[in-house]
């Protein structure tokens, strides 16, 4: 009997996971649109932070912009303008300073060549 601890199995599948997620993150440093990095990051985290607003489809990055835009290795200038043809797409819009709004899915997904991975991993 296992109490209070995970069984062997469990384990494994974590490490799987952990281990699909950072092949994912890979990837997307391996893509070279910066609009499909950033489309791609943003499905990453919507799914796997699952904090998207019901009602506003509203999605909370309290992560810096710096910061954001090292795990898509550009500089914030160039993370700002990808936002830009983002929201000018009509994929994502801004409501807040470190809140944004995915508006339409299927668009964001046409972005990233690795959305269908992307969905079955963290879906």
């Amino acid at each position: 009997e296992w109490r209070g601890q995970r069984r062997p199995e469990e384990l494994q599948a974590l490490a799987d996971l952990r281990s699909a997620r950072a092949c994912l993150i890979n990837s997307i440093i391996g893509l070279s649109e910066v609009d499909a990095r950033l489309a791609s990051l943003l499905m990453c985290l919507s799914l796997r932070m699952r904090k998207l607003d019901a009602a506003s489809g509203g999605l909370d990055l309290k992560i810096p912009r710096e910061d954001i835009a090292s795990h898509i290795v550009v500089n914030p200038d160039t993370l700002s303008r990808a936002y830009s043809r983002l929201r000018k797409l009509d994929a994502i819009a801004r409501l807040q300073r470190h809140r944004l709004v995915i508006r339409n899915w299927p668009k964001l997904a046409a972005l990233s060549p690795l959305a269908p991975i992307i969905e079955a991993v963290l879906a």
